[in-house]
């Protein structure tokens, strides 16, 4: 008699699919984790800035910003409420809002929703501040994807995966400013995500040719980043010619091939020109000329406001070299200028195309605008990053044709090991200085540190606050909630202690010299006061008691002094009565 067969019970088979996942995932791991790489360091820097001065009525703590209150009017318009902004980004918070509000009205804790503060809510503060972290982390999710994206695309088309995690360490995920903003709900962050997708379909056109998808892809994220900042249309303009210009060349003398491109490009430019239709025109006609009006032809774009008096044509281009530098670090810059080198030296194949989109951001927003902050060169972030990947990858090759000698391959790798490692060290610890160098983190600080919680403070700015708003009215200080225009015209029952940034203080100096920025600020925030007529606190009855900079911890210092790294120094200037 022979011994039954064994059989495969439940269990085995359990263990058998368990082993065969098990299996595949560390297969997909291998192939695709890379790409995340860059997203999870970009995590690391950005994770700080999430619950940062929470419970609070705005999102306006580093970075300027009007969530949630922007989205809730958006919707409450029908799409008619006229911003300097683009409406994408109240779209991409709709769910995360629109599920906390849906929560409250259950809960109780959403009463009749109002125009006025606290806009029909119970715990204005722990609410808003809620919608604050929900609309962060919904950036942040959507930026590390998009990062992730933008990674494999650049991997792929290259056929150098570790190239491209290299380019989007050094230009991207450790960029203090991308760091910030991916954690915020201010529309540079949202502009961010869909030019990083836009970039990624770029690349693959740049490598694999113009298709009907590739295009409609392209012009669907392009749109969708100029929907959420006007900031992108720049990068954008010389890039869309360089791929009629190339396609067109590359099909002389073939009759079907060029039609099939131009084809292609007219799919391409029309996704492009119907979903902004869609997007920002086709519900509200009018207030998208009001919107447009503001933003080409207002006070957005006109630098007798928003520019230094005394610039120079000499300052102008001083300034925009430091918003570059400033923007890609100068371990990017570095690595950039080594690509420039290598582009006209050796003239690798696609260089031309990848170096499109830098120019073209960089040449226009510096014809156009007339002032350079640094935010203006963010884009740069994930341009830097498709120069190195085309330029470094084509290079190599050309390099070893070029010379027996492995040296020289070795310099270049050494000198990007050394960008990275000064980009990684010196952004993460400016990101973290962005933060303790925040004005509205150094204010509470001092008055938590150094006010009696029944002396009345005021925080100097041009827009009068909702009373009971502020965040140190929620903290049980008497928050003095008036103007500074509202105090000098009143001059009655002045707050005892009034913080004040140097840089609103510098601004408002300048008002006398700049009779439009008085004129804008009266139109856009103060309502009825001319600030070119502010006397100063002195004038006013205050003292002037001490000037605060930034308390960083010893850590940072040590980051980023030896590596010669500004350190952001924003300070204020305490009043006192």
């Amino acid at each position: 008699m022979t011994d039954p067969a064994p059989s495969v019970g439940l269990d085995d088979d359990a263990e058998l699919a368990a082993s065969v996942s098990a299996s595949r995932g560390g297969v997909w791991l291998r192939r695709y984790g890379w790409m995340a790489v860059p997203s999870l360091i970009l995590l690391l820097g950005s994770a700080q800035f999430v619950r940062f001065l929470v419970p609070n009525t705005d999102d306006n703590q580093v970075i300027h910003s009007c969530q949630p209150l922007k989205a809730l009017r958006f919707f409450h318009s029908k799409g008619q409420d006229v911003h300097k902004w683009g409406p994408l980004p109240n779209v991409l918070h709709a769910p995360a809002f629109g599920g906390l509000l849906a929560y409250w009205k259950l809960t109780g804790d959403l009463g009749r929703p109002s125009g006025d503060y606290p806009y029909g809510l119970k715990r204005p503060h722990e609410q808003l501040g809620a919608m604050i972290v929900a609309g962060r982390l919904v950036i942040l999710v959507l930026g590390m994807v998009s990062m992730a994206w933008l990674t494999w695309a650049l991997g792929r088309a290259s056929k150098v995966p570790l190239l491209a995690v290299f380019a989007m360490l050094a230009m991207a995920a450790t960029e203090p400013q991308l760091v910030v903003r991916m954690a915020s709900t201010c529309v540079d962050g949202p502009m961010m995500v869909f030019l990083g997708l836009a970039t990624g379909f770029y690349v693959l056109i740049i490598y694999e040719g113009l298709t009907r998808l590739r295009g409609v892809l392209l012009s669907i994220s392009a749109v969708c980043a100029i929907s959420c900042k006007e900031l992108a249309v720049p990068l954008f303009i010389l890039t869309y010619i360089g791929i009629a210009v190339r396609g067109w060349r590359q099909t002389r003398g073939a009759r079907a091939e060029r039609r099939t491109f131009l084809t292609n490009y007219a799919v391409t430019v029309g996704a492009g020109i119907g979903s902004y239709l869609l997007i920002n025109v086709i519900y509200c006609p009018g207030s998208w000329l009001q919107r447009m009006d503001l933003v080409f032809l207002g006070t957005l774009k006109d630098p007798s406001i928003w520019a230094d008096p005394r610039q120079t044509t000499l300052s102008y281009l001083a300034a925009t070299g430091i918003a570059v530098v400033g923007t890609l670090g100068f371990g990017g810059t570095l690595l950039l200028v080594l690509a420039a080198v290598l582009s006209i030296w050796l003239r690798p194949r696609h260089a031309l195309m990848a170096w499109l989109p830098f120019i073209s951001h960089v040449a226009i927003v510096w014809r156009s605008a007339g002032y350079m902050p640094e935010y203006f060169m963010l884009p740069l972030t994930y341009l830097g990053a498709l120069v190195l990947v085309v330029v470094f990858g084509e290079s190599v090759p050309l390099l070893r044709q070029r010379f027996s000698s492995s040296l020289g391959l070795k310099v270049l790798a050494g000198v990007g090991l050394a960008a990275l490692v000064v980009d990684a060290v010196g952004g993460w610890g400016m990101a973290t200085a962005t933060r303790h160098a925040s004005y509205n983190y150094m204010a509470e600080r001092y008055v938590v540190e150094h006010v009696p919680r029944e002396t009345s403070v005021g925080i100097a700015d041009f827009a009068h606050r909702n009373p009971g708003a502020s965040r140190l009215a929620y903290l049980g200080y008497e928050a003095d909630d008036r103007s500074a225009g509202e105090w000098a015209a009143q001059r009655t029952s002045l707050p005892q202690v009034v913080i004040a940034d140097q840089e609103w203080l510098d601004w408002t100096r300048d008002m006398k010299l700049r009779p439009a920025r008085a004129a804008a600020t009266t139109t856009e925030w103060s309502g009825f006061y001319d600030y070119s007529q502010f006397p100063g606190f002195e004038a006013m009855g205050y003292r002037k008691a001490l000037t605060i900079g930034p308390e960083l911890p010893g850590w940072i210092q040590l980051q980023l002094w030896p590596l010669g790294c500004t350190i952001p120094v924003r300070t204020m200037v305490v009043y006192e009565r």
